[in-house]
Parts: C-alpha cells; structure tokens; sequence
C-alpha cells in the first residue's frame, strides 16, 4: 500500500504513535494479512478548531494500544472545517473504519477543544494511485476481474 508523504502540496501535518503500548510490529509477518488502511473522517464545528499539531496530539491521547493506529494526518479546509486521515494497520477495511470512527468519537466527546464539533463522515479513502496503475496495466485494459466468458468451459 502506498503511504501519502507530505510536501506534494496539500495541507498535511502528520505525526507517528511510536509511544508505549502500541504494538505497531505485533504480527507483522509475511503471512498476516493485515495492512495499512487510510480512513478519512470529516469533521465541522461551530467554533474554529485546534491546529493541525495540536489536534494530532489530540487524537494520539485517545487511541487504546488494540486499535493499532500508526498515525494521523490532519487536512484542513478553514478554520471549522478539517479532514483527518487515520492510518490504521487492520485485515478488513471495516475494523479500519470502525476504529478510526471510535477514536474520533471518543475524542469528541472529552476533549474541550472539539466540543461542538461533529463528524460528518467517516469512510475508507480512494487511493487514486492504485486505479490508475490498474488503469494503465499492459494488455488488461484496466480490468481487475476475468471476463464473464473466461470463466466457463467451452460447451
């Protein structure tokens, strides 16, 4: 999976959860499935929001050591409104979502600096890179599946 690196021009800040009580290399062998998984949670707010540093110190205090969330990147799009990608290390996107969702809800609720804020969403992100790879890949015409007719034995 591709990691998004700042400096390409957008708005990023990011920060590594390195502390203590993050198994980031627990089951990272060959045969794990598991892999980094970029969720997108967008939140709005009445009132201005903490900056992109700050809100990432933030988060990282609302993270329990099983979700296994490596890092944060916060975008923001003014002063009320932000998107936060949550990078987080899971077999299925569902438990990513789930767990990107529980540490902004938790966060939401006890942190001063978020109160009125909402989420708006919260949902795995495109990562462009991948389809246009698929896209461009020689003799597939940008097909990831057989064609129906492949499938089945001539008759």
């Amino acid at each position: 999976m591709q990691l998004i690196e700042p400096g390409d021009g957008m708005a990023y800040s990011g920060h590594r959860l390195n502390g203590p009580g993050l198994p980031l290399a627990a089951g990272s062998g060959a045969a794990d499935a598991r892999r980094m998984i970029l969720v997108h949670v967008r939140i709005r707010s009445a009132e201005p929001l903490p900056e992109s540093n700050e809100l990432i110190g933030i988060l990282g205090a609302h993270v329990t050591p099983g979700e296994r969330v490596d890092h944060f990147s916060v975008h923001p799009e003014g002063p009320r409104s932000l998107t936060v990608g949550c990078f987080v290390v899971a077999g299925l996107l569902l438990v990513a979502e789930n767990v990107a969702l529980a540490v902004l809800q938790r966060a939401l609720r006890a942190e001063p600096a978020l109160r009125g804020a909402t989420i708006t969403s919260c949902s795995g992100a495109l990562v462009a890179a991948y389809f246009e790879r698929l896209r461009d890949s020689a003799g597939r015409g940008g097909r990831s599946m057989r064609l129906p007719d492949q499938d089945i034995a001539d008759c």
